[in-house]
Order: structure tokens, then C-alpha cells, then sequence
């Protein structure tokens, strides 16, 4: 006998089962009442209290699968030459009967709820990736802080940073393999966003097959607006592996996605590739940076005119998209190689006010600089080499300090000698007034103004930025009579 079994997914399931098991124990029932009190004749043509029920289509003879019983001369099943059960045999099976019908359900309703943790699984399964990611992300920070700033100390920090990497690098891949077994999930999508929100993944194998399921299954997606936010202000550099996937998902959520704050995260991606293409053009100094530095001013034009009001989604209390495109816009219209540099006026670390105007007819340096940011601090000593080799020139070194503490700066000028003077950013630090107004949105940022305060160079250090100096330093002396 074969048997079919369906699977209870909902309370309905099961009181319609309950339901089809009642009526059939009924029909049993019923079936079997009428042989047992309706009067017929025997074989010795005495009333039997037996009816024949060679014809039941449970009983048949032909198609019943109960035992024979014993024969007996004085007993018939309605013609039959068999013994009639007893009531009580009746009754114990039916109760196994009714056993069997227990114990399927209770293994229908087992499937059910393993099916059900099947479900749930997924999601803790992210969950803990996402605490081991957090414990060793914690565990090296920890470490990270004990080292000593020495040449072992460094070399103990790569070791560790190795080790870190390939740690966050195989949590990347699980949480993104997660995702591949139900895409279209919550858990598929918060494992995405939860990998394309840590920049870092970009640059490591998770990136490029999280960005093309988000692609695939999210581009016309309202709740994909945070990942493009993310995507679209660190996109991965062109020689990256994921750069093909990342500017694919930004132009396809562009074109389909229906919501506009999340349209608008990519088209302020899309203006700052564009603004990408431009500063490579002019630090390479081609023959097309005026027409890609056009195309980018139109590109945050076309942000300021249809998405100003939209919030941008990276993290809570962020500026409008309107907003980062005027900044973008003016430093693209005013801080340009070629123009002149708009002037600054602030305290110093001493609480001494001054300009940059202040210091015109001298080749000039303008170093955005932080305690708190590694690459500042490691071109110190580069930086003071360049101030004693220019010290009888017509040359000065400015910086602009982004530490929210004043206190910190000036213990960083003692620690590293920094014999020159920085316009200290305020409290806020690298959100300070000064960084605001020139746009600054990497640290270190470098300008170089020759004499007469007009931009001639950008992010050019050691060897470069030497090489600058010199240049504008015998351009200047050229022109004195």
C-alpha cells in the first residue's frame, strides 16, 4: 500500500485533515453497523444478526486486507464462511487506526517545524558571522593599539593586518554565499548590505559577486539606497575587480530604480565619477580636462535641480545630496588647477589669527593635516626635510589642522618637530569650517600656489612635491628683474 503524505504548512491544513479523518472513520463506521444488527438468513436458513457484506468495498472478499479468521459452524459474516470480529476487535483497530493517523501528523507537523528552523537558520547564521566579524575586528584594534611605533612595531602591524584581512575577507565570503542560497530574502539582502557597506570588501573576492546580485535582484529596489550611498562615495578604483560590477549596479539602480532617494544616491555616484575622470585628467595634465571638468559641474547641477532635498544615506544626519553637490560644484569652479585660491582666515594652534594672503609673493604649501590620520603623519619627515631646504628661499609650509582637540595637534607639533604654523579647523576636525569651504574630503590634501596665490599643483608629495617647489621657486626668481 502506498501512502501519501502532504505536509501541514498552515493551521487550515490541519483541521481540514482532522475534518477528512472524521468523516472517515465515520463512513467505516457505518459500513460496518448494518452486518451487525440487521436481521438476515444463514445457511440454515435461521435469521442471523449478520448482513452480507460481500459487497462493501471494504469488506469485499476480493479486496480486504484483514486476516481470515476461523471457521466456525455455528457463525457466518453474512454468507460468509468466515468468523465475524468481535466489537472489540473492531474497537482496537480502529484505535490503531487512528494511532497510525496520530503518528503521521506528528511527523508532518516534525517536517513542518524543521522546515521552519531551515528558515530561521540563515538568519542566524548572519548574525553570528556578523558578531565573529565584530570580536575580531575589536581583537585587532586592541592589538593593534599596544604596538610600538618602531620598525618592529610595523612589522608586527603587517602581520597582524594580514592575518585580519584574510579573517574579514572569508566572513565577506560566507555572508555573500548566504545570500546566494535565497537572494531574494530578507536575510539574503541584509548579508549584502552588510558586505557593501564595509568598503573594504570591495577590494577582496566577496565584492564583485555581492555587487552583482545586488545588481540582479535589488537595482529597482527602494531599500537598496544605502548600498549605492556606500558604493557610489567609495567606489573601487578602475584597475579594481569589482570596478566593472560597481559602476553597473550604480547605472542600473540610475535608470530603474522608482524611488527617487535612491535614484538620487546614484546620480550623485554618477557626478562623482565623473568628477573622478576630471581630477585624473588634470593631474595628468591632458588636453581634455576643461570638458570633463564641464561635464562634472553639469552632472551635480543635474543633483542640485531634482534631488537637492533627498538625504543622503551612508549614515544618519548627513548632509542633503544638495548640499554635497554645491560643495562639489564650487571646488570644482574655484579650487581647479589654474585658479586662485580663495583666502583663508583662521587662529593658528596658539590662538593667533593670520591669512593665507599673508603670505603672497612665496611659493606657498597648504597641507591638510590630522594627528589621527597614519598617511599625515608619515610624510612629517618629509615635509621638515623640505622646510630646511627651503628655509633661505621664498618659501613657506602651511598646514590646517583637522584634530577636534587642540590639545592633540599641539602635542603632535612637539612629538614630530613641525616648526611651522597650522591653522587649527575647530572642534569639529575634519568637518571644520576650513576642510568645508575647500572641500577637502581625503586627509592628507595638498595645494601648491606659486607666488601669487594661483593653484599650480594638487596631492603631490615627496619626490613631486620637491620637484614642484624647485620649478615655481626658480619660475618666481625668473621674473624679478
Amino acid at each position: 500500500m502506498r501512502i501519501q503524505i502532504h505536509w501541514f504548512n498552515r493551521p487550515t491544513d490541519w483541521l481540514r485533515f482532522k475534518g477528512n479523518m472524521q468523516m472517515l472513520s465515520l463512513r467505516i463506521t457505518r459500513q460496518m453497523k448494518p452486518c451487525l444488527t440487521q436481521p438476515t438468513e444463514g445457511r440454515n436458513g435461521k435469521k442471523s444478526g449478520r448482513n452480507s457484506i460481500k459487497n462493501s468495498p471494504i469488506f469485499s472478499r476480493e479486496q480486504s486486507n484483514w486476516p481470515n479468521f476461523t471457521e466456525s459452524s455455528n457463525s457466518t459474516i453474512c454468507g460468509s464462511q468466515l468468523a465475524w470480529p468481535s466489537e472489540k476487535y473492531i474497537h482496537s483497530m480502529k484505535t490503531i487506526f487512528l494511532l497510525f493517523l496520530f503518528f503521521v501528523f506528528a511527523s508532518a507537523t516534525r517536517a513542518a517545524d524543521e522546515n521552519t528552523n531551515s528558515l530561521v537558520q540563515p538568519t542566524n547564521r548572519l548574525a553570528a558571522i556578523q558578531r565573529e566579524y565584530a570580536d575580531v575586528e575589536s581583537a585587532y584594534y586592541k592589538t593593534n593599539e599596544t604596538l610600538p611605533d618602531t620598525a618592529d612595531g610595523r612589522k608586527k602591524w603587517e602581520e597582524i593586518w594580514k592575518e585580519f584581512d584574510k579573517k574579514q575577507s572569508d566572513l565577506f565570503s560566507g555572508a555573500v554565499e548566504l545570500a546566494k542560497l535565497d537572494p531574494k530574502s530578507n536575510t539574503g539582502f541584509a548579508a549584502l548590505e552588510w558586505v557593501l557597506t564595509i568598503p573594504r570588501a570591495y577590494q577582496l573576492p566577496a565584492g564583485k559577486p555581492a555587487m552583482e546580485l545586488a545588481t540582479q535582484f535589488y537595482s529597482a529596489d527602494p531599500k537598496v539606497g544605502k548600498i549605492i550611498a556606500w558604493v557610489g562615495y567609495l567606489t573601487p578604483d578602475a584597475e579594481a575587480d569589482s570596478y566593472p560590477a560597481a559602476t553597473n549596479l550604480i547605472q542600473n539602480v540610475a535608470e530603474n530604480n522608482p524611488d527617487r532617494t535612491a535614484r538620487g544616491q546614484a546620480m550623485i555616484a554618477l557626478a562623482w565619477q565623473a568628477k573622478r575622470k576630471f581630477r585624473e585628467a588634470e593631474y595628468k595634465k591632458t588636453s581634455d580636462v576643461d570638458s570633463l571638468a564641464i561635464a562634472a559641474e553639469k552632472a551635480f547641477d543635474l543633483v542640485m535641480k531634482d534631488y537637492a532635498d533627498c538625504p543622503r544615506l551612508m549614515k544618519a544626519g548627513q548632509r542633503s545630496l544638495g548640499k554635497e553637490a554645491e560643495q562639489e560644484s564650487f571646488e570644482l569652479r574655484n579650487l581647479r588647477i589654474g585658479m586662485m585660491a580663495p583666502d583663508i582666515e583662521a587662529k593658528d594652534l596658539d590662538g593667533t589669527s593670520f591669512k593665507l594672503s599673508d603670505y603672497r609673493e612665496r611659493v606657498t604649501v597648504l597641507v591638510f593635516w590630522a594627528s589621527w590620520c597614519g598617511p599625515c603623519m608619515a610624510m612629517v619627515p618629509d615635509e621638515r626635510r623640505l622646510v630646511d631646504l627651503m628655509k633661505n628661499q621664498s618659501f613657506v609650509l602651511i598646514g590646517v589642522n583637522g584634530d577636534p582637540s587642540l590639545n592633540d595637534a599641539k602635542r603632535a607639533v612637539a612629538k614630530e618637530s613641525m616648526g611651522w604654523r597650522s591653522f587649527w579647523n575647530g572642534t569639529d576636525g575634519p568637518t571644520g569650517p576650513i576642510s568645508h569651504a575647500w572641500n577637502v574630503r581625503s586627509w592628507p590634501t595638498i595645494y601648491v600656489l606659486d607666488g601669487k596665490g594661483v593653484i599650480r599643483e594638487k596631492n603631490v608629495w615627496g619626490e613631486e612635491l620637491d620637484k614642484a617647489v624647485d620649478l615655481l621657486i626658480k619660475e618666481q626668481a625668473a621674473e624679478k628683474p
